[in-house]
């Protein structure tokens, strides 16, 4: 199953088979520009970022402030103070 079908219909079992078998699908985006990660906390399913988040996805700016990794964003920003105050895709900031 997609993983971000998995996500939308709340199917933890589904999303775990989907990241077992193919651990990079953690790193991905919806055509609109989502990380599976924000999609899933997007939903509101904090359990299911979780288990992206324990297959090491890459995480930009958008995704270290919304999972709360303040090392990976400081890293990040400091690198390129502009993406402090970037807007994401779907029209957030950091």
């Amino acid at each position: 199953m997609n993983p971000f079908r998995a996500v939308a219909e709340g199917d933890l079992d589904a999303l775990e088979a989907a990241l077992v078998k193919d651990p990079s699908l953690a790193g991905d985006a919806n055509p609109d520009g989502v990380s599976l990660v924000r999609w899933a906390l997007y939903r509101g399913r904090r359990d299911m970022a979780d288990v992206i988040l324990a297959h090491d996805p890459p995480l930009d700016v958008f995704d270290a402030a919304a999972v709360g990794r303040a090392e990976r964003l400081d890293k990040v920003v400091h690198h390129d103070r502009s993406l402090a105050s970037a807007r994401s895709s779907d029209g957030f900031t950091p």
